[in-house]
């Protein structure tokens, strides 16, 4: 449920955006290769962990672990390095979940604002709906064990699919023709794209962690491929799907293209 919680986040909802700027054609192709390279630079990193922690009988290795041991069972020159590069590696893991945080509390904070605004009709300050939920963000973050954390992905894990099936009942009543879809279109929109798709997709910071909790940590390298080509098929066919329903006017995230009505 790890896993699965953290590969599929609310990334997915930017791509329709990242659809439309870059043409179908090369986001199919841009997500395909970053998907598949995603898949074996975490595959390797947790079969080097496991081989590492065999030859040098540690018990277990965190990510920043990974890196200073590997410098230290490599070429005698660059063992020295072992130490600054494990350090690096902590301040970028840090770096890439709090900006991460930042981007969840924001969007969760829009999107509350969004609901109560159409439902009850009050209008507050967007940073009054962050305040009030960072709390629950700060004390999330000090629970350490993925145990104790196991029913929060649960739940939040049904509640994204709940969102991503609702989406998609939209994305797919009344489809248009595609064929009025643009294959390319510039250049200078691909790297961005490839940002939104690697930024959906990424879990490389869990592996480990999950990794050391597991019974049968063996089992992580097949069960991330799976996992992985099963996100990227789903990811690619939902950039497709709002793009091409929503083809002039797809927002930043497609959720503000669906219908406001109440039902």
């Amino acid at each position: 449920m790890h896993l699965c919680k953290a590969s599929i986040g609310t990334g997915i909802l930017f791509l329709p955006n990242g659809f439309r700027r870059a043409g179908y054609v090369m986001s199919v192709i841009c997500g395909v290769v970053i998907g598949l390279l995603c898949t074996h630079t975490v595959v390797e990193l947790v079969r080097s962990a496991q081989i590492l922690c065999r030859r040098n009988r540690i018990p277990m290795l965190d990510f920043a672990g990974t890196a200073e041991v590997s410098f230290q069972n490599g070429p005698p020159e660059l063992r020295k390095y072992g130490k600054t590069f494990g350090i690096t590696i902590n301040v970028i893991v840090c770096f890439v979940h709090f900006q991460a945080s930042v981007i969840y509390i924001l969007y969760v904070a829009t999107s509350f604002q969004q609901v109560i605004e159409f439902s009850f009709g009050m209008r507050m300050d967007t940073r009054i709906y962050i305040l009030a939920l960072s709390p629950f963000v700060c004390l999330l973050g000090l629970v350490r064990n993925l145990r104790w954390l196991a029913p929060f992905s649960v739940i939040g894990a049904l509640l994204m699919f709940v969102g991503i099936f609702v989406t998609l009942y939209y994305l797919l009543e009344d489809i248009p023709d595609p064929a009025r879809l643009e294959a390319f279109t510039y250049v200078l929109p691909v790297p961005m794209y490839c940002s939104l798709f690697l930024y959906a997709l990424h879990s490389v910071t869990l592996c480990l962690p999950l990794e050391n909790s597991m019974r049968k940590p063996q089992h992580l390298p097949r069960l991330i491929t799976c996992s992985m080509l099963l996100n990227t098929c789903m990811y690619i066919a939902f950039g497709f799907l709002g793009y091409n329903k929503y083809t002039k006017n797809t927002c930043d995230t497609v959720i503000k293209n669906l219908p406001l009505e109440k039902t």
